[in-house]
């Protein structure tokens, strides 16, 4: 079991890293005044 977990935990940390690029460089594009509600309308259709 360690192999399949130290495997997992080497994707999710990968994973991790190129998410956090990718949402940065989202969020640095947004207008100065772009709330966390305007976020969360823009990306997540199911929030009313």
């Amino acid at each position: 079991m360690g192999i399949v977990m130290r495997q997992y935990n080497e994707f999710y940390i990968k994973l991790q890293k190129e998410f956090k690029s990718a949402h940065n460089l989202v969020v640095e594009t947004m207008p100065a005044k772009f709330s966390k509600k305007d976020y969360v309308k823009k990306f997540n259709p199911v929030v009313k």
